[in-house]
Formats: structure tokens, C-alpha cells, sequence
């Protein structure tokens, strides 16, 4: 099954975006978040607000170290949440972010679908 997910055109360049939903296992699927995430393929994981996943209740994991795209290395909480993409639910271990406020889609996401990031098109095909 192909999902297919429109570029966010307000940016320049068009960012490419998907909507996901998170819940923590403690409150159930019936309180989930659905977001727009960013499609990052540099990423190596997913990172999401710190407000969601406080929001959420989700149980704090490991502590991970952290590159940014400047080179800079910092610590990060890591947060167990379950995510709805593309038809799939995953159960996954994602990255605190206390500075943005955009959800964003790693490796760690995307590794298990084909992701075609059509730029001509502005849109993104997801394929299970």
C-alpha cells in the first residue's frame, strides 16, 4: 500500500511532511496525538517536542548523545512511545527536543518503508 503526503509549500524550499500519532502504552491509542512530522532522511533518529512527550506521559529511557546538523554533541532523554505511520504501529524509543517545536521523522522511522521524497511532485510516497 502506497501513502502519499503533500510538501508543506509555506517553506522555500517545499518541506517534505507526514502526520503521525503517538501514545504512551499507560493512557491507550484513544489518547492519541497526531502531528505533523518533518522528513528527515540525514536523521539518524526521531525527535519530538519534549511538550508532547510530557503531554503524553511517556516513560523516560536512556540518556543519548546527540550531534546536531553544526557538528555540536549534547545529551538528550530518550522516551518509549508508540507511533501510528503509513498504516504501521511502531514501538520505539524517541529523542526529547526542549528547543523546536517540529516533530521530526529519522531513519530509525523511515528504515522500515520505502520513501520516495518527490521534489518535482511536492509530495512524499510512503510504501509499506
Amino acid at each position: 500500500m502506497v501513502y502519499t503526503y503533500d510538501y508543506d509549500v509555506q517553506y522555500r524550499p517545499a518541506l517534505p511532511i507526514v502526520e503521525i500519532s503517538i501514545w504512551a502504552d499507560h493512557i491507550g491509542e484513544e489518547s492519541q496525538l497526531t502531528l505533523v512530522a518533518l522528513v528527515d532522511s540525514g536523521a539518524d533518529a526521531t525527535m519530538l517536542p519534549l511538550r508532547y512527550l510530557r503531554q503524553l506521559g511517556a516513560s523516560k529511557g536512556d540518556r543519548q548523545i546527540m550531534r546536531d546538523a553544526s557538528g555540536l554533541s549534547y545529551r538528550v532523554d530518550s522516551y518509549l512511545i508508540n507511533m501510528r505511520f503509513a498504516g504501521q504501529q511502531l514501538q520505539l524509543h524517541v529523542l526529547s527536543d526542549r528547543n523546536n517545536s517540529q516533530p521530526l521523522i529519522g531513519r530509525d522511522v523511515l528504515n522500515y518503508f520505502i520513501v520516495t521524497l518527490n521534489g518535482l511532485a511536492y509530495t512524499v510516497e510512503i510504501t509499506q
